[in-house]
């Protein structure tokens, strides 16, 4: 089976064009299919609870239907409009799916197929200066390198890698390296804490894997307290387009993606972020 790049498509305008340029700049990169994936979620919390047969249960389940058949003409529509905007960016081999019930189910059931995945940062429900409300369960549930975009899509010029050391960083940078989609894109790797002789070696070991991996480097080491901080001020003074994290790491990047960092990181990214399980 040929794993492909899943992409959802079911949020706010802006973000559905964002998560299709993205979609078609991976694809044509890795070379692999894509799917647009529009998941309709049914929402019946609200229903007044009547007995069976009552007339009032039955309008309810009348407008119930009703409304589901609208969520598949919209949601149809939209995958009309995405799949042609794939094929405007030469995406050839360019794929729809919707599907009725729980997102993170459906994620977990293609786990098989995917490569990858690609989100917007918001969603419908979601209010400016808020993350969409299922970003981060769907970045834990995907065992696969998530991309996270914003409004806007830009193919990336340069990308910053955050590393500490860890295992899950040393295996984020292996992927980058092994990986065509980042191949000959100017990488910053950014290490934040002080200039050790252990430091510098784990960065010239990090700089020659991605090198050897046709990854142009530069290293930085940076003295910082707030690690996010540090991290999102270097991706604006370096105009960087991607920021490439690992899920799971140890050190100051111990805490990523458990708690109040996750948010954080995602919330005040200034541009793309790439998470890699």
């Amino acid at each position: 089976m040929t794993r492909q790049i899943f992409s959802c498509v079911g949020g706010r305008a802006p973000f559905i064009e964002s998560v299709c340029d993205a979609t078609a700049w991976a694809s044509n990169r890795l070379a692999v299919p894509s799917t647009l994936l529009n998941v309709i979620e049914k929402d019946r919390s609200q229903s007044p609870k009547t007995n069976k047969g009552d007339a009032l249960r039955e309008k309810m389940d009348t407008l119930d239907k009703q409304r589901l058949e609208l969520m598949h003409e919209h949601a149809q529509q939209i995958m009309k409009e995405a799949v042609t905007r794939l094929e405007d960016h030469s995406v050839a081999d360019a794929n729809s799916r919707i599907r009725e019930g729980n997102l993170i189910d459906i994620l977990e059931g293609l786990d098989d197929e995917m490569r990858m995945m690609v989100i917007g940062k918001r969603g419908d429900t979601s209010l400016n200066g808020h993350l969409g409300s299922r970003l981060e369960q769907v970045i834990r549930v995907v065992r696969h390198p998530v991309l996270v975009v914003q409004q806007t899509f830009e193919q990336p010029r340069r990308i910053m890698l955050a590393f500490d050391g860890s295992v899950s960083t040393v295996k984020g940078v292996r992927m980058v390296a092994e990986s065509p989609l980042l191949n000959g894109i100017e990488c910053d790797i950014v290490m934040i804490g002080g200039g050790t002789d252990e430091h510098h070696e784990q960065m010239e070991w990090a700089k020659n894997t991605l090198e050897d991996g046709h990854v142009p480097v530069r290293t930085h080491l940076i003295k910082a307290n707030n690690t996010t901080e540090a991290l999102q001020q270097h991706a604006l003074d370096n105009d960087i387009d991607m920021m490439v994290m690992g899920a799971y790491g140890h050190s100051r990047l111990r805490h990523w993606l458990v708690g109040s960092t996750t948010t954080e990181m995602l919330l005040n990214s200034p541009c793309a972020m790439l998470v890699l399980r």
